[in-house]
């Protein structure tokens, strides 16, 4: 493993990487302002630790949710725009959505309770 580069005024890549995600920044804009690729953001936050924590309590278990064509279509130029899967961009919102608590928001049901 090499050593941290410095980048923006952090300690490291990985850390500006972190910093710009909370703020909000898109992997394409937290790209072109540490100016690396894509893939290599999204690699520098999976090698942070950030998704080591899911992947223990996973315990090597993928985890799979179907979605039909016409979803994952409508989302393919999402993705492609962020360069990411499909399957990273429902990942990225699910987990926006969980952690920011906008459910709510999301479905717009004022919390309505299905049985």
């Amino acid at each position: 493993m090499s050593a941290p580069k410095p980048s923006l005024g952090f300690d490291s890549r990985t850390a500006a990487v972190k910093a710009m995600r909370a703020e909000g920044k898109s992997t394409a804009v937290i790209a072109a302002m540490i100016g690396i690729s894509t893939k290599n953001v999204l690699a520098l936050e999976a090698s942070s630790g950030r998704c080591r924590n899911d992947v223990k309590r996973m315990s090597g278990k993928a985890a799979e949710v179907a979605f039909n064509p016409e979803v994952r279509s409508a989302l393919r130029p999402y993705a492609a725009i962020r360069d990411i899967t499909v399957d990273g961009l429902i990942h990225l919102l699910l987990e926006k959505i969980a952690s920011d608590r906008l459910v709510d928001a999301v479905l717009d049901d004022e919390g309505v309770k299905y049985s």
